[in-house]
């Protein structure tokens, strides 16, 4: 079984250049395994660095996202595949 997210959760992938200001969105809501597939092709057809969050939504006006957990390559880590093996969640 995949990595289960509650109803208000998603995840998000964007790229970003290492060393510079380019930065650019490739999933802005989805599974985890659209987010990982998506986010790190692009990541490595730009040679770029790769982000992606889990986030809510919350009923804030101020604060309507909100990022749970964050993994990126720079930490060499991809989001787990078990909702368990997130500390804190």
């Amino acid at each position: 079984m995949g990595f289960i997210t509650k109803p208000d959760e998603f995840f998000s992938g964007r790229v970003v250049e290492p060393g510079g200001d380019g930065e650019a969105v490739v999933v802005s809501r989805g599974t985890r395994a659209a987010a990982i597939s998506l986010t790190v092709a692009e990541a490595e057809r730009r040679n770029w660095d790769w982000i992606i969050d889990l986030n809510r939504n919350q009923d804030d006006e101020d604060l309507p996202v909100v990022t749970l957990a964050t993994w990126s390559s720079m930490s060499g880590e991809l989001p787990p595949a078990s909702r368990k093996d997130v500390p804190g969640l």
